[in-house]
């Protein structure tokens, strides 16, 4: 069986899947610190009261990774697209604003269960921080 069979045999079935399978890639990663990145990310964004700009976001993460250093410092900072990159694309940048790269991101980890009525892991392992980012905007 050729790549390309074997490719499209092993393609998600819906949007909750591929959804589910990006969660899933994201809280898998061995490199901790892309993961907590891409973990904390997608939060900020979902909790933030009005579109975050780059320069925001990559503060809040900075802040929620290296709360000890100073807000002048360059540690842990990270280029905008390198955070959208370990979000597996979940998130985009548009004229300085991060968002959902679909409308349907945000109602997916807003959803308590997937469409077949039952919670996928990633996604409620997700859904359970939520909380966490708007604890997290009310310190910033």
């Amino acid at each position: 069986m050729g790549d390309v069979r074997r490719a499209l045999i092993c393609l998600p079935e819906d949007i909750s899947e591929t959804y589910t399978r990006i969660l899933a890639k994201i809280f898998n990663d061995r490199i901790e610190s892309r993961r907590k990145i891409a973990e904390c990310a997608p939060l900020w964004v979902f909790g933030a009261a009005r579109p975050l700009t780059s320069r925001e976001l990559v503060t809040a993460i900075q802040i929620q990774l290296y709360p000890e250093a100073p807000a002048s410092s360059d540690e842990g900072e990270y280029p905008i697209q390198a955070i959208i990159d370990v979000c597996c694309n979940l998130l985009t940048q548009e004229n300085d604003t991060i968002r959902f790269f679909h409308y349907s991101v945000h109602e997916f980890i807003t959803a308590e269960n997937s469409p077949d009525g039952s919670s996928a892991a990633p996604l409620r392992r997700f859904w359970e921080t939520i909380h966490f980012a708007h604890e997290r905007i009310a310190e910033a």
